[in-house]
């Protein structure tokens, strides 16, 4: 290839590069630099809640926390595919490959905050998924989680990622415990 034709591959890739950054900015998400987030996100506005691929990955999240709220710990683990090595290290008599029944006992038995919950808003990761805030209910009321003895621990609203594996979304996050 010559050196003109391997110039003008670059600029067109960089035309491209720019037409996405603006199909980006014109409402798929914020393209401001600003908001909460860990590195690599991007706060989602209305619009891009709105899109079929949040939209997705929210009701996979809303399905995953109405299941350990109700007690559906199945169809909870088909939804999950986090790591669940901390709670296998908490729970070790539960078989290796019973995700339900490990989730039913952290729900159950070490204090794991499987309540009703609301989406409050949002941000699109690099990479494949969403981030979302959640806010866990106790009777329609957020509920403070975190260490009794440390106050400045207590929070009301909690971080759930959820990402494209393969052809759907699965949740990233569990419940944190309750304090």
């Amino acid at each position: 290839m010559s050196r003109a034709a391997g110039a003008g591959g670059r600029g067109r890739a960089a035309a491209v590069r720019v037409a996405a950054v603006a199909l980006v900015c014109a409402g798929l998400v914020s393209c401001g630099g600003g908001g909460g987030g860990g590195r690599g996100s991007q706060p989602l506005t209305a619009e891009a809640l709105r899109t079929a691929d949040a939209l997705e990955a929210r009701g996979v999240l809303e399905r995953f926390l109405h299941a350990l709220a109700v007690g559906d710990y199945a169809l909870a683990a088909a939804d999950f595919s986090g790591d669940l090595k901390p709670l296998r290290d908490l729970i070790p008599a539960v078989a290796p490959d019973d995700d339900a029944e490990l989730l039913e006992k952290y729900c159950t038995q070490q204090r794991g905050a499987c309540l009703p919950a609301r989406v409050t808003g949002g941000r699109v990761l690099a990479g494949r998924g969403f981030e979302f805030d959640v806010e866990l209910l106790e009777g329609g009321q957020p509920v403070a989680t975190g260490d009794p003895l440390l106050p400045q621990s207590r929070r009301t609203r909690f971080a759930f990622r959820v990402q494209r594996i393969g052809i759907r979304y699965y949740v990233l996050d569990l419940p944190p415990r309750r304090g």
